[in-house]
């Protein structure tokens, strides 16, 4: 098991170069850890759910910070970001517009593995997690149930 808290004392500054940062520190964390494949998806992961933290919560407002947790134990990676709460609650958008530049980031993130979060105005916690080995596309997976 490896389970890591990588902002220190306070967090990261709730800024989008801080989601810069928060992947770096996870790639640094977990190198060598996963295969290259399984490190991508954590990568994208904790970027979207930081990127949101700044841009939906508290923590993107000035002195807002938010603080990214990974862990890897019983065959599965899970990284959650914890932010400052906001009005809103996270939710996959049911058909983001064409050329919309926002609004698939949980739904790619819901294909690659499972989402969830916990909170309220004040403090929410989300998360991500899959399985160390790759799982099958669900369209394909979906066609082989059939």
């Amino acid at each position: 098991m490896s389970a890591l808290i990588m902002t220190g004392r306070g967090g990261l500054p709730g800024t989008f170069a801080s989601t810069e940062r928060a992947r770096h520190l996870v790639a640094d964390a977990l190198a060598g850890a996963l295969p290259g494949e399984v490190l991508d998806d954590v990568l994208l992961a904790v970027g979207e759910l930081a990127a949101n933290a700044v841009r939906h919560t508290a923590s993107g407002k000035p002195g807002g910070t938010f603080a990214v947790v990974a862990a890897v134990k019983d065959g599965l990676v899970q990284v959650a970001v914890i932010d400052q709460g906001g009005p809103t609650c996270p939710a996959i958008t049911a058909e983001p517009e064409l050329f919309a530049q926002s609004g698939r980031g949980l739904a790619m993130l819901a294909e690659l593995g499972e989402w969830g979060w916990t909170g309220n105005t004040r403090a929410r916690l989300t998360w991500w997690r899959r399985p160390l080995t790759a799982p099958a596309p669900r369209a394909v997976a979906d066609a082989e149930a059939r």
